[in-house]
């Protein structure tokens, strides 16, 4: 959406309409002509280069609010070449009003607009060299989370082989002793019977 300027002059009974297009200033050429003394804008045309008019497209048209053909717009360059050309006398003081006051808000408009342009630009690299910072780091962090994770793993599978080694080597010593006690029973028993001698006077629980 373009945003249309209208520059009033009471004094001259004029008024101007203006806007931005592609980086470059447009006056609406009906108003111009009409302040010049051109009855027929369409007639004016011969007058200018062809760099120094375009025709209006269907949104510029509807911004502006015309019915019927789109209109003519003309550049800065085209605008002095009419004045010129129109050789009235009641056309100066419309000159000087759109030299001295249109043409220079109009580039002041434009100037800060890309003042605020370049501002927003270095603000966008400087959030997406931030940014690229933050997804090293992110990078990172995911890393050092991963080798944390599987330290803890191997330590957790480690720990278990050991604990079922440790169990491992509990049975294998309860049944151990549990042999050698059954086995010292029985020579202890069968000692008691080669003598004569009771198990109950033994000292073996």
């Amino acid at each position: 959406m373009h945003e249309i300027k209208v520059f009033e002059n009471g004094p001259l009974d004029v008024e101007v309409r203006s806007l931005r297009k592609d980086g470059q200033t447009w006056l609406v050429l009906m108003d111009v002509a009409r302040v010049f003394g051109y009855r027929d804008s369409g007639r004016v045309l011969h007058l200018l280069r062809d760099s120094q008019y375009i025709q209006a497209d269907e949104d510029i048209k509807e911004e502006l609010g015309v019915r019927g053909r789109a209109p003519y717009l003309v550049n800065e360059g085209g605008f002095y070449r009419l004045a010129l050309s129109s050789g009235r006398p009641e056309a100066e003081p419309f000159q000087i009003w759109v030299e001295e006051e249109v043409l220079p808000t109009l580039r002041k408009g434009y100037e800060a607009g890309i003042d605020v342009l370049e501002e927003t630009q270095a603000r966008v690299a400087e959030l997406e060299a931030r940014n690229a910072k933050l997804e090293v780091a992110a990078k990172k962090a995911d890393e050092y989370a991963e080798g944390v994770y599987h330290t803890m793993l191997r330590y957790q599978k480690e720990t278990d082989r050991e604990n079922r080694f440790q169990k491992e080597e509990w049975e294998k010593a309860k049944d151990f002793w549990a042999n050698a006690y059954m086995r010292m029973r029985e020579e202890a028993g069968r000692i008691c019977e080669e003598y004569g001698i009771s198990e109950d006077r033994l000292p073996i629980v």
